[in-house]
């Protein structure tokens, strides 16, 4: 199943960078503030695709996990390379081009964690990517809103999961409705409780 394009995760645990899929602890304060870049800010239809993204997670944790913030204004989100960043300067979603990683992702998350569970994240998407909005009926390419819901699941703490049916699948498939998708709710209300 999919396409060959991937969502993936890294996570830092004192700027120390390891792939792979263990997740993180919950966010100690919840709602997390969040931002986005100017070229997400600046499209309507991206907007829509990201608070869709908000929500989706919200109703399944039953409550406010984004504080969103508006506009990154402040120059790239981290220190040093975006592949493996010396630091994570704030909470941003945002377009990374060029991009550091193979093209056949589409999304990369990066969790700064500290003792406490994580102290930044970053939600870099393919820039070069060709993503369609909305539901994306009948479309072939991969679709922002499940691209950004995908993303935010991992900078929430979720791990991929092999059902093709939950939205952290790791293969982005065409199409755009998230409602139908399943998520590991009992996990992701561990992780937005608040620690």
């Amino acid at each position: 199943m999919g396409h060959g394009w991937h969502l993936g995760s890294l996570f830092l645990l004192f700027f120390i960078t390891a792939c792979g899929g263990s997740g993180h602890l919950g966010w100690k304060s919840i709602p997390v503030p969040i931002y986005a870049d100017s070229t997400i800010m600046k499209s309507n239809q991206a907007m829509s695709d990201l608070q869709d993204a908000f929500r989706y997670w919200e109703q399944k944790a039953g409550k406010s996990i984004f504080d969103f913030k508006g506009e990154w204004t402040r120059g790239a989100p981290y220190a040093g390379n975006p592949a493996s960043p010396d630091a994570i300067l704030g909470n941003v979603i945002f377009f990374q081009n060029p991009w550091p990683y193979s093209k056949k992702f589409v999304g990369m998350t990066t969790v700064q964690n500290g003792e406490d569970g994580p102290q930044a994240a970053m939600v870099m998407i393919n820039g070069a990517s060709s993503f369609c909005n909305g539901d994306c009926h009948f479309d072939s390419r991969v679709s922002s809103r499940k691209t950004f819901a995908h993303e935010l699941g991992h900078f929430i703490g979720l791990n991929h999961n092999d059902d093709p049916k939950d939205i952290m699948y790791p293969d982005a498939t065409p199409g755009g409705s998230i409602s139908e998708l399943k998520a590991d709710e009992a996990t992701l209300r561990v992780l937005v409780s608040g620690n």
